[in-house]
């Protein structure tokens, strides 16, 4: 619709008419054009109510350069926030409320979506590339890939890493600040790969299959580790990448100290040669008002490693505190394939931890170890690790277990390829309805299947009264389901005339249970043995209490002219 409507001339016969007309016109135009803006900048040239576009584009806008601008694509793509101020791309010009940018999770930072009134500290997806990462494996990447995580706010995001990239790094990774006495301001910090890593290089059983090109760092420097986790903090990640320790001593892949709730997924780890995982935890002593510091219920998925021919090189090490006030638990490790063809290495190396959960775990280590526990870091360490489905080349340890020290459990063996059981001190292995036994003289805890309990009565024991019932002793035995057998002995004098010994497991004081595997007896037709141990045995019966019971061995003889005495055992085993 026009904003503009002029009086037509019909013809200039009339002068007064005429000229009344254009200048009515004149007034028109005039009016209008204070309406427009103005092209060459004459003032006035603003605007008293909301400009329509009415769908159509504004390009070739000049870049922002203050806080009233309109800021284009363009500056928005790569745009990365600290502190609410866009540093890249804006030059330092804080965003109004108006333009703040959000992040789609599932994608790149150059996929922005502008909603009003959303604080800008929720952009949390960004790539190294926008720091200057290269990622050709010649230019060191180290203080691009640094910068770009610390560019993150305090509560976190996604640093990306490229599909087809080769980032070189000549010192550590860090992700969070806290101490041994200071819990970590920063957390959440997720470093993801945006493909699947690279298969590892050198693998005989995996020759023939196609390189995938997913995204790697590559170590080019002397000792010293790859990815830290320095907590105490609590959510952080590391996803789709492959890192390479190119074959250096001392190199650790990640370590985790005190880092908590850690989500881990698609990592190939190769030629670290120290440890490609190693996670720890610092002393709770150092911390004021902090219950726990333990590195713990962090999941790795999907965890591909390769150990260097290295000696003392270690797929994943498992630690804490030494003192046992902290240390690695509750972890999870869901398909997790190790692998080397060294023969003084190690694939899971379990020192001061507790808790942890292997499932799928195949450890093939050539000549190496593929499990090892460690006791002498602290002896009530590794404890109550518990590994379902396993294939695993061989078992070692070292040390010995502590009286705090709870068995390592192992599930459902692979034995396809004839890997071995663990057989060692403090291992319990279930497989197709067989329990392995203790091999240390060792006894079942109270509570667990296998504990054991008794009530002695020492010779010459008790003197009887002929045909009159007596509690040679008594045994209190605990909730649950129990085999119980009793030994009875009687010594009669030299001229005693026996003629019946009664044996029984009772539940009531004093009373003889005759009820089948509770009740012996021995009769006799008047014989004099002279003074000679008589053994009556009883059981095993079965008993099953929902509260602790006591249970009585009673005793009868029936007798003459002499004496009889009796003494004996009272045993009982948890069955369940």
């Amino acid at each position: 619709m026009s904003k503009v409507t002029l009086t037509n001339l019909v013809n200039l016969t009339n002068q007064t008419t005429a000229v009344n007309a254009i200048n009515a016109n004149n007034a028109v135009l005039t009016t209008a054009m204070d309406n427009t803006l103005s092209r060459d900048g004459t003032q006035p040239n603003q605007m008293n109510a909301t400009l329509d576009m009415n769908s159509n584009r504004m390009i070739n806008l000049p870049s922002a350069t203050s806080t009233t601008e309109p800021v284009t694509l363009s500056q928005m793509t790569g745009a990365l926030v600290n502190n609410g101020n866009i540093v890249t791309g804006l030059t330092g010009v804080p965003v109004s409320a108006a333009m703040q940018p959000v992040v789609n999770a599932s994608t790149t930072a150059s996929a922005l979506t502008l909603i009003g009134g959303v604080n800008a500290t929720a952009i949390t997806t960004i790539s190294v590339l926008d720091f200057g990462a290269i990622g050709n494996g010649v230019a060191d990447d180290t203080a691009a890939i640094q910068s770009a995580i610390n560019a993150l706010p305090t509560s976190g995001g996604i640093v990306l890493f490229p599909s087809n990239k080769n980032f070189k790094i000549s010192s550590v990774l860090v992700i969070g600040n806290g101490t041994s006495t200071t819990l970590s301001t920063r957390q959440g910090v997720i470093l993801r790969g945006t493909g699947n890593p690279n298969t590892p290089i050198g693998l005989p059983s995996l020759n023939g299959y196609s390189l995938t090109t997913g995204p790697k760092l590559t170590w080019a420097s002397g000792a010293g580790s790859m990815i830290a986790i320095n907590g105490p903090l609590q959510g952080w990640g590391i996803q789709n990448l492959l890192l390479d320790g190119s074959g250096v001593p001392g190199v650790t892949g990640i370590t985790v100290t005190s880092g908590q709730f850690g989500d881990c997924s698609n990592l190939t780890i190769q030629g670290c040669g120290t440890t490609s995982i190693y996670s720890t935890s610092y002393p709770i002593g150092g911390f004021t008002g902090i219950g726990n510091v333990d590195s713990l219920r962090n999941n790795w998925l999907n965890t591909f490693i390769l150990v260097p021919a290295i000696v003392g090189a270690k797929g994943i090490f498992l630690h804490g505190d030494p003192g046992g006030t902290t240390d690695t638990d509750y972890n999870i490790f869901t398909n997790t394939f190790i692998r080397s063809t060294g023969s003084t290495n190690f694939g899971v190396y379990l020192g001061v931890n507790d808790a942890n959960t292997f499932v799928n775990l195949s450890c093939s280590m050539g000549t190496g170890t593929g499990m090892y526990f460690d006791y002498t870091l602290n002896s009530n360490f590794p404890s109550s690790t518990n590994v379902y489905a396993y294939e695993i080349n061989s078992f070692g340890s070292t040390g010995t277990p502590g009286v705090l020290a709870t068995p390592n459990n192992f599930y459902g063996a692979i034995t396809a390829n004839q890997a071995p059981l663990p057989s060692l001190v403090n291992t319990v292995v279930f497989s197709r309805g067989q329990i392995t036994g203790t091999i240390t003289g060792d006894n079942a805890t109270a509570g667990n299947i296998g504990e054991y309990i008794s009530s002695n009565v020492a010779s010459p024991g008790i003197s009887l009264a002929t045909n009159v019932n007596a509690n040679l002793t008594t045994l209190v035995v605990p909730a649950g389901d129990w085999d119980v057998w009793l030994d009875s002995y009687f010594i009669p004098g030299a001229t005693t005339n026996l003629t019946n010994l009664i044996s029984s497991i009772s539940s009531v004081s004093g009373v003889i249970n005759n009820a089948n595997g509770s009740f012996s007896q021995l009769p006799f037709p008047g014989t004099v043995l002279g003074s000679t141990n008589i053994t009556v045995i009883t059981g095993p019966t079965r008993v099953n209490f929902t509260a602790p019971t006591t249970l009585y061995a009673v005793v009868q003889g029936q007798f003459t002219v002499s004496t009889l005495s009796s003494y004996g055992i009272i045993r009982a085993r948890r069955i369940r």
